[in-house]
Formats: structure tokens, sequence, C-alpha cells
């Protein structure tokens, strides 16, 4: 939604479409960031389909597996809290990213809804003279 044939991007803040020019730098999370020349601010856009597909099979998957490894096993051979705790922050990361994702979705929606809109107000000017 962001990329429109992947050429095109839009700014959230101004509503401009911009031409998306070489690599895109991505956040940690994997959010594409931009910066608008027009009206200076940066902003992201959502993630691409690899990444939203990734993170739905592993936010799936690590519940599934915690609950399949908790079943075959005792509380004593889970391992230790530490990697526990790890497998639970990745898992919040991958939430918030696709929170995160939907809301910049939404946002996209509505920038190119006001880019269109403003693109057919444009006053006719009269030819008369």
């Amino acid at each position: 939604m962001a990329q429109r044939l992947g050429k095109t991007v839009i700014c959230t803040e101004c509503h401009a479409a911009l031409a998306r020019q070489g690599r895109v730098k991505r956040s940690f999370l994997g959010f594409g960031r931009y910066s608008c020349p027009q009206c200076g601010k940066e902003f992201k856009s959502p993630l691409p389909r690899s990444y939203i597909v990734t993170y739905w099979i592993a936010a799936v998957g690590i519940p599934v597996g915690c609950v399949v490894m908790g079943v075959q096993s005792s509380v004593e051979d889970l391992g230790d809290f530490a990697s526990l705790a790890e497998v639970g922050i990745v898992y919040i990361c991958i939430i918030i990213a696709l929170v995160r994702d939907a809301s910049l979705k939404k946002k996209v929606r509505h920038a190119w809804q006001e880019h269109e809109r403003k693109a057919t107000d444009i006053p006719q000017q009269s030819t008369q003279a």
C-alpha cells in the first residue's frame, strides 16, 4: 500500500507522493524509513509482505512451540528463566511490529485518499480573458 508499484511512497504527514530512489533504509523491525523533501519530516512505510508472513508464522509458532515443549517435558527440563525471557521479548517485539504495521497501513491509506482528493480539488483556471 505504501509502495504502489514499488516505486512510489507517500508522506503520511503532508500527503506528498514521492518517487522511491535507491535502497530503502529499514528500522530495527523492518519498516521502511523515508525523509520527505517537501515537509522535511521522517516517516515510515508498512512492512513488506515477506516480513509480515514471517512475523505471523513466528506469532503462531512460538506459543505452539512453548506448549509442545511444556507438554513433552517437566518444569525442570524447560531450561533456565533467561531463555524463556528471551523468547518472550522476541514474541513481544513481533506483536508490536504487527500492530504498528496495521496502524501504518491505516495512515498510508488515509494519506493516499487525501493525496487523491487534493489532486482532484485543483481549481480549473478559466480560459476566458
